[in-house]
């Protein structure tokens, strides 16, 4: 039987360049520009935007990935990366030392929204990038967008996993 772990995405993966602020706010000069891209694409839902948008949203998520060691109860820094990548990292590691259970799939679960799309995009990248590998081992990965689970999440989510 394979073990498949089912990754909600949110939209906290385009939220990064906010959040640094909070760690680190001497990169505000060099933030801002990013924030505001985003919170344009976010306001217009504006779909060519999301290309352009979405390889410096990655290359940010590679900085926290990219130390040494993570301090995983480090409520602060970690708000630099996505609770997608960071909890899933997390339960990675402690199934690995704490179990025998072997994830065989992650299946990030994408609502049909534009933000969501292209967080599930930074999402992906960045689990499959030697940067995150090094602090957990993730198997493979398939991403499902599912329509209609915008606003009714809650309703919608169970029929998504199974299907």
């Amino acid at each position: 039987m394979k073990n498949f772990l089912f990754v909600t995405v949110g939209i906290s993966a385009l939220e990064a360049p906010r959040r640094i602020l909070d760690v680190d706010p001497a990169r505000k000069i060099e933030m801002e520009p990013l924030i505001q891209i985003v919170r344009e694409f976010r306001k217009h839902k504006d779909t060519a935007r999301a290309d352009s948008l979405c390889e410096p949203l990655r290359a940010l998520h590679l900085g926290f990935w990219a130390q040494v060691e993570i301090a995983w109860n480090d409520t602060v820094r970690s708000r630099q990366t996505s609770a997608e990548l960071l909890t899933t990292a997390v339960l990675l590691k402690k199934l690995s030392e704490e179990t025998s259970l072997v994830v065989d799939r992650i299946i990030l679960l994408v609502p049909e929204t534009p933000e969501a799309k292209l967080a599930g995009r930074v999402v992906e990248t960045v689990m499959e990038s030697k940067e995150y590998r090094a602090h957990c081992s993730p198997p493979e990965i398939r991403v499902r967008v599912v329509p209609g689970i915008g606003e009714e999440a809650v309703e919608r989510l169970p029929d998504a996993l199974l299907s």
